[in-house]
């Protein structure tokens, strides 16, 4: 399983094939570290 299964798995969405991009990846890491900060203050 690549990173591109692993995003679509986490986040229930379907990611388009993209050429690898630093910035994009950082970005990524960045919203699904946010995410579950979220997560585990609402619980």
């Amino acid at each position: 399983a690549g990173l591109k299964q692993a995003i679509e798995k986490v986040l229930h969405l379907k990611v388009k094939d993209l050429p690898i991009d630093p910035q994009l990846m950082g970005a990524l890491g960045a919203a699904e570290y946010a995410r579950q900060k979220g997560l585990k203050e609402a619980n």
